[in-house]
């Protein structure tokens, strides 16, 4: 039985997995997705180029239906053809696709045969839980039957769990023996991402809707500043960047040198002061709007924030939240030791670490018991 966590990201998919009694694995894909003709694509095991048998999820595309005329590209192939993120449309709706991929390239890396079994947690925007059903329906019946890279799979949807952004962090803290009272106290999980920044809050071990909420006010606007100021169109090198700055930006740091050699002109050191400029400007905008949005919906009285997503690791942010007078504790959340391994093969400047937190807590608050004498490889 395939056991699958799954985090659509709008800057990165996040993927956990495991067959029964094996080892934990993990898969990333960029987010991305591209509807083309599909005989765009008819030919593409042709190329020996293109053909990445040995990288599904950096080949990917698949279509519902044999006779459908289209097709949809996800991930790298995707953005190798330019296309944006769509940080606007709801992510249950682009999540269906992206877990065919994601299940298409497992079943192909494995040599599954058409017809398999799945187990499926997943991870949505507190404001789309309601949704939660309409998508749980939605996959089932895409899963049934789908192409990917031109193979024909029918796979049925044993098992369906669907929490808030920040539940796998918050069930692995309640189920964790050393974490203390829990259900006594007032508990914030703060996700600090790319597309949103969201908080779910607990109190004695209940979530308290009241403040609980999910806004736009993710990561992408304090680039979209910079970008505009700075006329930077790179926003992947931006992202790196300023994730690594300190607080006060020195016109030496290396990550803002990268920034300067990225606009290609004359005056380097002209260059520097203004994108250092930009970024404070930036910075300070967007720390005042994330602030604000927290203090009306937070309680007045936090006992402890569990803190995590991939902007959270910004020493910026770390020092901005750290100062936020109604918190009484902090604590920041990485991957869980399973996973966290399995991620090492990965660029640290991909911050990895912090960013499958929730996706591998919700892992292994779901599907621990059935590996739990397995070691990682």
């Amino acid at each position: 039985m395939l056991e699958i966590a799954f985090d659509p990201g709008t800057s990165l998919t996040k993927v956990v997995y495991s067959f029964q009694g094996e080892p934990t694995q993990v898969m990333v894909m960029e987010p991305e997705i591209l509807e083309l003709p599909v005989y765009s694509f008819e030919d593409n095991s042709q190329d020996i180029f293109s053909n990445r048998d040995d990288r599904p999820e950096d080949d990917a595309w698949l279509k519902l239906k044999r006779s459908d005329e289209g097709c949809f590209v996800l991930g790298y192939l995707a953005r190798t053809m330019n296309v944006s993120p769509q940080i606007s449309s709801a992510k249950h709706k682009k999540s269906v696709l992206k877990l065919l991929a994601v299940v298409g390239a497992i079943a192909q890396k494995r040599g599954l045969q058409e017809h398999f079994s799945i187990k499926v947690s997943c991870v949505l925007p507190y404001n789309e839980m309601a949704e939660k059903g309409l998508f749980e329906k939605a996959l089932g019946s895409a899963l049934r039957g789908f192409y990917f890279r031109g193979t024909h799979y029918k796979v049925k949807l044993n098992y369906f769990f669907c929490a808030p952004e920040g539940g796998g962090i918050a069930v692995k803290r309640r189920a964790d023996s050393s974490a203390d009272s829990f259900s006594q106290k007032t508990v914030a999980v703060l996700m600090f991402g790319h597309r949103n920044t969201s908080c779910l809050t607990f109190s004695r071990g209940k979530i308290l809707a009241s403040c609980t909420a999910t806004s736009d006010l993710g990561f992408h606007r304090l680039i979209e500043t910079v970008s505009q100021r700075s006329f930077i169109s790179d926003s992947d090198l931006l992202i790196q960047s300023i994730y690594a700055m300190h607080t006060n930006i020195s016109e030496d740091d290396i990550n803002l040198r990268r920034l300067v050699r990225a606009r290609a002109s004359e005056g380097a050191s002209s260059q520097a002061s203004d994108i250092a400029r930009a970024i404070t400007i930036a910075r300070s905008q967007y720390w005042a709007v994330i602030k604000d949005w927290m203090c009306r919906t937070l309680p007045t009285e936090v006992d402890l924030a569990l803190i995590s997503g991939g902007a959270a690791s910004s020493p910026f942010l770390h020092e901005e939240i750290e100062k936020l007078g109604f918190v009484s504790s902090f604590s920041w959340v990485e991957t869980v030791p399973l996973v966290k391994d399995r991620l090492r093969k990965f660029p640290a400047e991909d911050n990895l670490s912090v960013r499958f937190a929730d996706v591998s807590c919700l892992f292994d608050a779901v599907f621990s018991s059935s590996r739990k004498a397995v070691a990682v490889a």
